[in-house]
């Protein structure tokens, strides 16, 4: 898909953990502060992220 190239791409310093609505977590970024999560609770999103 090409929303999680378009992460990788744009989260380069830091890190961004996304939660899909079936509670999968994805991790983009190098690990390093700042931290941000993102979760999805919507079912339509789901299907269309990562």
């Amino acid at each position: 898909m090409l929303f999680p190239v378009i992460l990788k791409s744009i989260v380069r310093t830091g890190s961004l953990r996304l939660i899909d609505g079936a509670g999968r977590t994805h991790m983009y970024g190098d690990g390093s502060p700042p931290h941000c999560t993102f979760g999805c609770v919507l079912a339509i999103l789901t299907t269309r992220l990562p």
